[in-house]
């Protein structure tokens, strides 16, 4: 697997779930939606050129431009989610249990010719702050060295201080509230992504301007030429 060093460029981003599978995900804590419905953040990560669709029950729904978000309110209960390619075949798939009043993602990631799908166990982004960031990460890049993730400003030191993720790995991880959100101040940030427990710089991105009142992802992706790359999504 090839690492290469580039722009963060902006992508969309389903939650990370896993390639050409299924994964059944619970979504829901009690937050958004209305009455008996819950609500699906959609992510649209794809790279440049790549392109899917998405189907919901069956039934084809818009996706969101690339490198940004939109919201799908869906009846409590089971749901089947599969993001297909021009020829109507299935790329993945993920099977979604919906609870009443709650707010979950889901990330579509990947390139054309590996197009992943991922549902995120807990989702903490529904209120933008007016004076900060929000901003997490999101791993769907399987069979990646153990990395460590930074967040930081370019007037920042790249320490300890600016870690945001020790053992950055592959999809939601064994905490249901991975990948979580950090709040940050606005302003131009930086992305690392270091070998584990090494100052070894493996993947880096930016710099790009964060503004009050958003919300953010950084994707990392593999792209057609089988190289890591990180992409920003705009969620809100």
């Amino acid at each position: 697997m090839r690492v290469r060093s580039t722009p963060l460029a902006l992508a969309a981003a389903f939650l990370l779930a896993a390639c050409s599978g299924t994964a059944t995900v619970p979504i829901g804590d009690g937050s958004g939606g209305s009455g008996t419905n819950g609500t699906v953040l959609l992510l649209n990560a794809l790279g440049t050129g790549s392109s899917a669709s998405l189907r919901v029950d069956g039934a084809t729904t818009t996706l969101p431009a690339a490198g940004t978000a939109r919201a799908l309110t869906l009846s409590q209960g089971t749901h089947q989610l599969e993001a297909t390619g021009s020829g109507g075949q299935t790329l993945a798939s993920a099977t979604v249990s919906v609870a009443a009043d709650v707010h979950r993602s889901v990330v579509l990631s990947g390139s054309a010719g590996n197009v992943s799908l991922l549902v995120s166990a807990i989702d903490t982004a529904q209120v933008p702050l007016s004076d900060a960031i929000k901003a997490r990460l999101v791993h769907t890049v399987q069979n990646a060295p153990a990395m460590d993730a930074y967040l930081f400003l370019t007037s920042q030191a790249a320490d300890s201080g600016a870690r945001v993720l020790t053992n950055f790995t592959y999809g939601v991880g064994t905490d249901p509230e991975f990948p979580g959100y950090v709040v940050r101040p606005p302003g131009e940030y930086l992305v690392w992504l270091k070998a584990a427990g090494t100052d070894n710089v493996l993947l880096q991105a930016g710099p790009v301007t964060l503004t009050a009142g958003h919300v953010y992802s950084f994707v990392l992706a593999l792209n057609d030429a089988g190289e890591m790359e990180l992409r920003t999504v705009v969620e809100q």
